[in-house]
């Protein structure tokens, strides 16, 4: 999926009576539409889940230098002298340096040095960054300074590649310019400058997002890369944390990752600690995913009840109607859409949710 697809919340009255809907696969270049309400056009997943190195001793055999210790019984002058005498076997691959020369490939040759050019200039603009030198341009972040240099940055950026081109070469010296960051960490940022380097970043769970952030609001494609392989590895705790910065960058390719696998591992997902602090937008996401794993539709009913629950009820209890829009209500037995209310009663006092389990109950005798 593409990053500027967008994320498309309705909520669909859940009144209507529902197609049958196929599972499909979501695709990479698929956009995501969340619909919210009954009226959609496939089923949800459902599941059950009750019943519920050695060394070859040959190689150092044939070492590039060898040597054998000569026979007790060998006869020669140097027994007379060192009884205990070693002879020394060269190996063809050491020749002579004319040899070797007229043996070469110049083509090779040429991209050998090649390389060890940029590693060494590699290493100079690393040296240089290390220790602040030369350093035409700065981050500061709070208080602190992160000297850098232009051509590094342009290397890297493709919007620092648009700004720094355009400047014209002057004889008048120019006080290094400072870039203004905020709302990230101090390691996201010393991550991210030390990958446009050095190439390596090692980044954890915690500064994802941040890291993330720089990466999208400096167009450092490669990094946005490294991030959505870092998603793939992340725990279901660190997936609901990072989900609500995702959906504000807008993100729709890392967002819908990340969807499926916290929809994936839904049952687990629900008892999390962190699924409880999540705001209202990112929980109908979930919610309203075709492709919840759950073993009937009450679980995801039951999940918005514990969200609305566990504190702030206050607050939250005015966003009943646009969560039980998220449940399929169609999709459940009469027995539970009965213990819907059991369960919460102060759905008796929305008007527009009883409408929608009263109908549910009605299609189920269609």
């Amino acid at each position: 999926m593409s990053s500027d697809s967008s994320i498309n919340h309705s909520t669909a009255s859940n009144t209507s009576r529902p197609s049958p809907r196929s599972v499909t696969n979501m695709s990479s270049d698929s956009s995501i539409n969340y619909s919210t309400g009954s009226n959609r056009s496939s089923p949800r997943m459902v599941t059950c889940k009750g019943s519920v190195c050695s060394i070859n001793d040959s190689a150092s055999k044939t070492n590039s230098l060898s040597f054998k210790r000569k026979s007790e019984s060998a006869e020669s002058d140097l027994d007379m002298f060192c009884p205990s005498s070693y002879n020394f076997a060269i190996p063809d691959k050491d020749l002579n340096e004319n040899t070797k020369k007229e043996n070469s490939d110049p083509a090779i040759e040429q991209t050998q040095d090649n390389v060890s050019h940029y590693n060494n200039l590699g290493e100079y603009i690393s040296q240089k960054y290390q220790r602040h030198e030369i350093c035409d341009i700065c981050f500061k972040l709070g208080d602190t300074l992160y000297p850098a240099h232009k051509l590094v940055l342009a290397s890297q950026s493709t919007l620092f590649a648009d700004v720094f081109e355009r400047e014209s070469f002057s004889n008048t010296p120019v006080a290094p310019k400072v870039i203004k960051v905020r709302g990230v960490s101090e390691e996201a940022l010393v991550s991210f400058l030390d990958f446009l380097y050095t190439g390596k970043m090692d980044i954890n769970s915690v500064c994802l997002s941040d890291v993330f952030k720089l990466a999208a609001v400096f167009k450092v494609d490669q990094i946005k890369r490294l991030c959505v392989r870092k998603v793939e590895q992340l725990k279901c705790q660190d997936l609901l944390q990072l989900l609500p910065t995702m959906a504000k960058l807008k993100e729709s390719g890392i967002c819908e990752l990340i969807i499926r696998k916290i929809t994936h591992n839904f049952l687990e997902v629900k008892e999390d600690p962190e699924f409880f602090n999540l705001d209202l937008d990112t929980l109908c996401m979930i919610l309203a995913s075709d492709n919840v794993n759950v073993r009937s539709e009450f679980e995801i009913f039951a999940a918005a009840v514990s969200w609305i629950q566990h504190h702030d009820f206050d607050q939250r209890i005015h966003h009943i109607e646009k969560l039980m829009n998220c449940v399929r209500f169609t999709l459940m037995t009469s027995q539970e859409l009965f213990l819907c209310f059991k369960k919460f009663p102060v759905l008796k006092q929305n008007k527009n949710c009883v409408n929608m389990i009263t109908t549910a109950n009605w299609y189920i005798f269609l």
